[in-house]
């Protein structure tokens, strides 16, 4: 192969941050949907930050300029709905670092509020570091305000920063945007060329495979795809929001909801021309972006293996795809609508229940769709809540147990550091998974890996298949007895956040450990009933709309 073969086909560039910030702003900047699933964790994401303020060189990036059709594109939290472009540029081996750099300069929202978030990152003056949001930020500079330094002044402005904050803001800044990072760009019409390009460059041990890029790139833009290709789009789309991996067929449920038709069939005749549901694809996407949005921040459930029920996320995609911004009065009752459905047992997603909550959205405006989702579930608090009797890694209680666990901020026992679910949820590369598109009802499928427990040879037999037993924790690889010495010699305050109070200390100390299975089980009863109750919000003698809307009503009266 000639040199003047690649100097026509490969161009060096240098692009700065700041380029690259308006480059992924204008849509111009595209990931191909089928790249293999996020790897990096929130301690690569610190580690890259520090590399550009202390000027360290991160590698290379590839870029293929070639045409993009008009799509939803999304870096952390950051989405776009990005136009069709002939002079788009797809990111061909840098995935993993355009992720970070740009999810967390572009975090939207505030980090205070988000600060589970792995990219929600903080900048500490007094250490000179980056780290991840905490409860105080008191003197911290959020790296999300330092993509613009007119929005940087205005954080200041907000926070009362002294002059010398808003300096050292200014400066960081300006270190970050004008970092430059080497980029070869290739307009190769050609797969062999740009094959090449990518075995030569992406020598990296966790880096694609070259076979892997090339399909991210040509399925990604071809005309013609597959069903069983939209299949995948979705799911990968909702694979890097961190929140798992749904089912095949709650996928496609959520799509034939958000096209208008009865989430009953996952085909319905209406979609079965060519192209007809692919049609829905992108709209789909962004509803399932909103949907695992308020799933984790409003609701509380942060990962679908956590999903006590399968039916919200069939149908909030469609809510959400008819009212993109609901009133904050339509968010505190969907809120109670998730909570009472999981609580009354109503939420299973069976053709009855699937029709019922489809036809009470499908042709009303915003606060008539919330009020009928309210009519199909209890108005008053169950006598019980539902309780698990065995671990069950794919039952509705054991999965509400576990959301309850989640609430208290579980810490790892041996640092301190909060613990990312799902590094504990995800599946393994070989895991199992059932992704039969034609089955009936769609279940709870996929279960729960392991997780950390007492030993099971301290416990009676009965005791061993509790909740109370696990822990949202990774096991300790070697004896299992080992977890069980990490439990008596951790400090008090890491064991409150896995459900074991003070008062179960001696009990723990002493290695007493099937009454602390029995106690705690009653702790984490407690807990469930405190956070349904907390947030169903039974008590609350108005379940009605907006006050907003009781005046458009009465005025509409007014003019009959």
């Amino acid at each position: 192969m000639s040199g003047s073969y690649f100097s026509s086909e490969l161009e060096a560039n240098r692009y700065t941050v700041e380029k690259i910030l308006a480059q992924a702003k204008s849509g111009r900047l595209r990931v191909p949907p089928f790249q293999r699933p996020l790897r990096w964790r929130r301690k690569n994401h610190l580690l890259l930050l520090d590399s550009l303020y202390r000027g360290f060189p991160i590698g290379t990036l590839l870029l293929w300029h070639h045409r993009a059709p008009k799509a939803i594109v999304r870096f952390g939290s950051f989405l776009i709905e990005a136009p069709e472009r002939e002079d788009a540029l797809w990111i061909v081996d840098g995935q993993q670092r355009m992720n970070s750099l740009l999810g967390s300069l572009l975090f939207p929202g505030d980090l205070q509020r988000h600060r589970r978030d792995e990219l929600a990152i903080m900048f500490d003056p007094r250490t000179d570091e980056f780290i991840p949001t905490p409860t105080d930020s008191d003197g911290l500079i959020p790296v999300n305000r330092l993509a613009d330094p007119v929005d940087t002044s205005q954080w200041a402005s907000e926070v009362g920063a002294s002059a010398e904050l808003h300096r050292r803001a200014q400066e960081i800044g300006n270190r970050l945007r004008s970092y430059e990072v080497p980029a070869y760009v290739t307009h190769a019409q050609s797969d062999d060329v740009l094959r090449t390009v990518f075995e030569r460059s992406n020598t990296a041990g966790t880096a694609m495979r070259d076979t892997e890029v090339f399909e991210a790139l040509n399925r990604g833009i071809e005309e013609a795809r597959e069903p069983a290709s939209l299949t995948l789009r979705l799911k990968t789309s909702v694979i890097g929001l961190r929140f798992g991996a749904p089912d095949d067929d709650l996928l496609q449920r959520a799509l034939v909801a958000v096209s208008g038709h009865n989430p009953r069939s996952v085909l319905p005749d209406a979609l079965r021309a060519p192209g007809k549901a692919r049609s829905w694809e992108e709209p789909t996407i962004l509803a399932l972006h909103r949907t695992v949005t308020f799933l984790r921040e409003e609701v509380g459930i942060p990962h679908v293996r956590l999903l006590p029920s399968e039916l919200p996320l069939v149908i909030l995609p469609l809510v959400f795809h008819r009212f993109p911004s609901p009133r904050e009065r339509s968010i505190e009752l969907l809120v109670r609508w998730v909570w009472r459905g999981i609580a009354g047992n109503v939420h299973a997603a069976t053709n009855e229940h699937l029709t019922q909550a489809f036809n009470a959205v499908k042709d009303v405006d915003e606060e008539a769709a919330v009020q009928c989702l309210l009519k199909y579930v209890p108005r008053t608090e169950p006598q019980e809540l539902p309780e698990s009797t065995v671990f069950n890694r794919r039952g509705m209680p054991t999965r509400l147990e576990l959301c309850a666990l989640w609430s208290l901020g579980p810490v790892d026992l041996r640092t301190g550091e909060a613990l990312d679910l799902p590094d504990l949820l995800e599946p393994s590369d070989t895991e199992d998974q059932d992704t039969n598109v034609n089955s009936g009802v769609p279940r709870l499928r996929s279960p729960l890996p392991d997780l950390a427990s007492i030993a099971p040879s301290d416990l009676s037999p009965d005791r061993r298949r509790l909740v109370s037993s696990r822990f949202l924790h990774a096991a300790i690889p070697g004896s299992p007895k080992l977890f069980n010495k990490l439990l008596q010699s951790a400090e008090a305050t890491r064991l409150e956040t896995h459900a074991i109070p003070s008062s179960l200390l001696p009990l723990v100390r002493e290695g007493n450990w099937n009454e602390v299975v029995d106690r705690r089980r009653r702790v984490i009863r407690d807990l469930v009933r405190a956070m349904v109750i907390r947030r169903a919000r039974w008590a609350e003698d108005d379940d009605g709309p907006s006050l907003e809307a009781t005046l458009d009503e009465a005025e509409r009266e007014d003019a009959a």
